[in-house]
């Protein structure tokens, strides 16, 4: 092929610019992806088979690493900015730890951006399953799941340092004195458990117009996100009107679910992925319409149950649904003495 490289323990080879990355990877690497699909943070699977001796598996394109962007930010980066990052891949272990999943091997290069000129540039993604192991006993994987925790707080404590390299820090240990930061005593202490579905899907690679559909879709999420981003928020915004920003984006996002309605249910699934992670990542970077994208969420989800023909998932979609649900619920309890009448009825 005319473009390789060499990423960890996996080889690209055959990068679709902007769409997807395709590589073989190794069993477990595969196993860990497809158990933790719709998971908030993690690189969705787009496609995979097994040929012999590997798995070939198509994924989001994702880069720069956090090290690298830390070492671009010339190894200073404010102490917001670490906690925003912070809060995120909190926010991530949360979901994979739910999966019963630890992922064993959290560095710097480890994390990653979404691809530069994407509305997932805004995420930050946890990367590089190698060593993720599934273990079913709780008392047994909790210890591994606090080994994810400390590394995280490592990470966290790393970025604040002046160390010259992520080996250097390793070596030197935390400096005596230094606190893990709140967040991850926080976590710690109220580790909250909630499920999501593994999920599966695939595209027809010779489907031309549907490439363009999904590059047009892409095209909107990225715009909207770029608005949503520069828009001011105030406390009025927490709900919004019919006319409002997060109502003209959702009834346009329904327009690509009723223009897929008579295509194949794979390529209606790839649909309901890409503004089942765009929800999600709104709901991560633009926290002020947080109880507009749950709700959203949910209706994918039931979206997503109605084109879906394997029973055996059906249990999994009922509990991903339930967990929007409950999240909704408790945000909107909170949200209710800020509301007028007029905007929650």
């Amino acid at each position: 092929m005319a473009f390789s490289n060499i990423y960890g323990d996996y080889e690209v080879r055959m990068p679709m610019t902007g769409l997807a990355e395709v590589y073989l990877a190794f069993q477990p690497k595969h196993e860990s992806f497809a158990t933790l699909q719709a998971c908030r943070g993690v690189p969705q699977l787009l496609w995979s088979e097994t040929v012999p001796a590997h798995t070939v598996i198509v994924t989001d394109v994702y880069r720069p690493t956090l090290g690298a962007i830390y070492k671009q930010a010339g190894r200073r980066l404010g102490l917001d900015l670490i906690l925003s990052l912070g809060e995120q891949l909190l926010s991530r272990l949360e979901w994979i730890h739910s999966r019963s999943i630890s992922h064993g091997n959290l560095t710097p290069e480890a994390l990653a951006g979404g691809a530069g000129g994407s509305w997932q540039s805004h995420q930050l993604f946890i990367t590089d399953f190698q060593c993720a192991k599934r273990i079913d006993e709780p008392s047994a994987i909790w210890p591994a799941q606090q080994a994810d925790l400390k590394a995280l707080g490592a990470i966290l404590i790393y970025l604040l340092g002046s160390c010259d390299s992520w080996d250097e820090f390793q070596k030197e240990g935390i400096p005596e004195g230094a606190e893990i930061p709140a967040l991850i005593t926080t976590f710690c202490e109220c580790h909250l458990q909630v499920e999501k579905i593994g999920k599966e899907i695939c595209l027809p690679a010779d489907d031309a117009p549907g490439l363009r559909l999904l590059r047009s879709l892409s095209e909107v999420m990225e715009l909207y996100m770029s608005i949503l981003l520069q828009k001011r928020m105030t406390r009025q915004h927490l709900l919004p009107k019919p006319y409002d920003l997060p109502s003209r984006l959702w009834r346009d996002l329904r327009w690509y679910l009723a223009a897929v309605a008579d295509m194949t249910v794979d390529f209606q699934k790839v649909v309901i992925e890409m503004i089942y992670g765009f929800m999600a990542a709104l709901s991560d970077v633009v926290p002020c319409y947080r109880l507009h994208w749950l709700g959203n969420l949910i209706t994918l989800a039931d979206e997503r149950g109605r084109v879906d023909t394997d029973n055996t998932k059906e249990e999994a979609l009922k509990r991903a649904k339930w967990g929007w649900r409950e999240h909704y619920n408790t945000l909107e309890v909170e949200l209710m003495p800020m509301s007028s009448p007029q905007i929650l009825s």
